[in-house]
């Protein structure tokens, strides 16, 4: 079985037992089926990061763009004026792109 697989049976597992009364997902990988099963689950779920552009489900994000723009001025009002950016590519993590 996919390591996919084993991870949505465990979050499934731990859910009907009760063990967790919902669940915290960090940085989840690039359309993560355990995001759609714990949507799906009804039970309490937030994200920090997306894993999708338009993610379904709750999550706390930052927003990169307003963030770069921020370094950027800081850079600049220091002096500086050769300023590079460097990027994931896309599908490298969404939580990385902006909405």
């Amino acid at each position: 079985m996919p390591k996919a697989g084993k991870t949505v049976d465990s979050r499934a597992r731990l859910f009907r037992r009760g063990a967790v009364d919902g669940f915290g997902v960090v940085n989840p990988s690039f359309n993560s089926p355990g995001i759609d099963f714990l949507a799906q689950s009804k039970g309490p779920l937030v994200a920090h990061g997306r894993d999708r552009p338009k993610p379904h489900y709750p999550l706390v994000d930052l927003g990169n763009r307003r963030v770069g723009d921020i370094v950027a001025s800081k850079l600049v009002a220091l002096g500086h004026r050769n300023i590079a950016t460097a990027k994931k590519h896309r599908g490298a993590s969404p939580s990385t792109h902006s909405p």
